[in-house]
């Protein structure tokens, strides 16, 4: 071989080198690259799946306290169904329990219809009829929730069904759910509860003639309430 040929051989050779240093280089370039793509992406995913995490345990923690305020409410509705039961049968001899069933169903339909507090709607029973379901006052009020005949009347007609005087008003259901429906609109017509209350005693009349806010009707009321809370 003659030297100028050594020459051009050696040139190819370092030319060669050359070229898979550069390809070699590049690819450890690209390989850099991809790696620090794939650090980016899992820092990406780690910080969404914190993100998930924190919302997840944020979410437990939503449910852990309505799973204990559904705790709270289900052992008040069993405490304050089971007074009503007892004042339902010591009221009212030989009374069904079917029918106390029923009428303690309605009486929670009637509070979540209108958003009542419970307890108060239970004294304001207790306060009209002590929970005797054929109490009649001296001025004629009956059932119940002591609906006088024309008062039931009028209600009866805004509620849309038939009215038969006292065939109506005794009948525990109907008179529970028509003294809701009353109380509702007498609170609906008043500055604040105690006056709502008032109002269902004393006639919306009397009430606004008298400018009465708070009575000691609806105090009697106010005080069995904080006692059942206590139940």
């Amino acid at each position: 071989m003659d030297r100028e040929t050594k020459i051009w051989a050696i040139v190819l050779t370092f030319v060669l080198l050359l070229m898979l240093v550069i390809v070699t280089h590049q690819k450890y370039q690209d390989g850099l690259f991809k790696i620090a793509q794939l650090e980016t992406e899992l820092a990406v995913r780690e910080e969404l799946l914190e993100r998930e995490i924190k919302e997840l345990k944020e979410v437990q923690k939503i449910l852990i306290e309505e799973n204990q305020e559904l705790k709270e409410k289900l052992k008040r509705y069993e405490t304050l169904s089971g007074y009503i039961e007892e004042r339902l049968k010591a009221s009212n001899k030989d009374i069904e329990d079917k029918l106390v069933d029923e009428i303690i169903t309605v009486f929670w339909e009637q509070i979540n219809t209108y958003g009542f507090e419970p307890e108060k709607c239970i004294a304001w029973i207790e306060q009209e009829s002590n929970f005797k379901i054929t109490a009649v006052s001296y001025k004629g009020a009956v059932g119940l929730t002591q609906i006088m005949p024309s008062t039931g009347q009028e209600i009866a007609f805004k509620m849309g069904f038939r009215y038969e005087g006292y065939k109506t008003l005794s009948d525990p259901i109907t008179n529970l759910k028509m003294g809701f429906y009353y109380l509702k609109w007498g609170m609906e017509n008043s500055v604040n509860e105690h006056q709502g209350f008032s109002m269902y005693f004393w006639g919306y009349g009397n009430v606004k003639k008298k400018g009465l806010v708070e009575t000691n009707y609806s105090k009697s009321i106010f005080e069995k309430a904080e006692q059942l809370r206590r139940v």
